[in-house]
């Protein structure tokens, strides 16, 4: 995927394509989203609309190129493992498939439809994947659920086995936040909402807590009389003691200290922040399938359950 030259580094014309293609895959994304966004304005044409947005992120899906093939996970991980898709994607999206990998969603593509707010174990054996990935999903649940999805993923996978988390990385919003750095947060294609001159504060509420809502001035003064991190505790539990909990936004924070620690608890080991496309494991660096949502804004940390 990349080549040096004259100690530089040169992105093959197959990645320039598939960022492309993904570029393509959010503004219909977006489309989709916005339409869909305004039920007392949403008319048959508006309908149409939205269905072919879904329809071309579809078509763009399948003319993604996989740079590392099944032949390649079969080398690694042997012809049984991908024939039985024994790698688990966590809140893969209602549009992400891939051949060798199993899929957990509320609507899946392609794998297990799933609530992850239930608590209940995943219906999958004992030590039965080779691999966990969850991308952006963690933010979404409370700490109990965390807890119990992180741990019930430590059940799943196989001795040895690697699990990468990446999510919105609290640290750089924070940084943000504190410098007034308002496009930090609307400039974020995976994330941003509709920008109707909202305050860094809102923005930084609805990355990071609930869009909580909690005046400006009341925000600054918290963090004014509290740690960052003892502050956002305040804002969790908040959200937790409210319906918002129940809310499809980010309900949660994570910096890479505080995802480490709930990995840690979960039983998995060799703790580690890494980076985009830098994973421990071959597979994972696949870049146009892994690590692509809002890498700009995210941490990325992987572990391992003991061998």
């Amino acid at each position: 995927m990349w080549s040096a030259r004259r100690n530089s580094v040169v992105v093959s014309d197959a990645v320039i394509r598939d960022r492309k293609l993904g570029f393509l895959m959010k503004h219909e994304m977006a489309v989709a989203d916005i339409v869909l966004a305004f039920p007392p304005q949403v008319t048959t044409t508006n309908i149409v609309q939205a269905m072919e947005s879904q329809r071309r992120i579809g078509m763009l899906c399948s003319d993604l190129t996989m740079n590392i093939r099944p032949d390649i996970y079969a080398r690694e991980y042997g012809e049984e493992a991908v024939a039985g898709r024994r790698f688990l994607n966590l809140g893969c999206g209602g549009y992400w498939d891939h051949p060798c990998w199993t899929g957990v969603d509320l609507e899946p593509a392609n794998g297990v439809t799933w609530n992850f707010r239930r608590m209940e174990p995943l219906p999958i054996q004992d030590g039965a994947m080779k691999l966990v990935y969850t991308s952006h999903l963690l933010e979404h649940l409370t700490d109990a659920e965390v807890r119990f999805l992180l741990g019930d993923a430590f059940r799943c996978v196989e001795p040895g086995a690697f699990i990468r988390v990446t999510l919105p990385d609290f640290d750089l919003g924070f940084a943000a936040y504190r410098a007034g750095w308002r496009t930090f947060f609307t400039s974020v294609a995976d994330y941003a909402p509709i920008d109707t001159g909202q305050s860094v504060g809102w923005f930084f509420l609805d990355m990071y807590a609930g869009n909580l809502p909690v005046e400006d001035g009341d925000l600054a003064r918290l963090f004014s009389d509290m740690e960052p991190e003892v502050a956002m505790d305040v804002l969790r539990r908040r959200i937790e003691e409210t319906d918002l909990a129940d809310y499809a936004g980010h309900v949660n924070w994570f910096n890479c200290d505080r995802i480490s620690r709930f990995l840690a608890e979960a039983g998995f080991v060799d703790v580690e922040r890494s980076a985009f496309g830098q994973s421990r494991a071959l597979v994972l660096r696949d870049t146009s399938y892994f690590d692509a949502t809002a890498p700009e804004v995210s941490v990325f940390v992987e572990a391992r359950k003991p061998a």
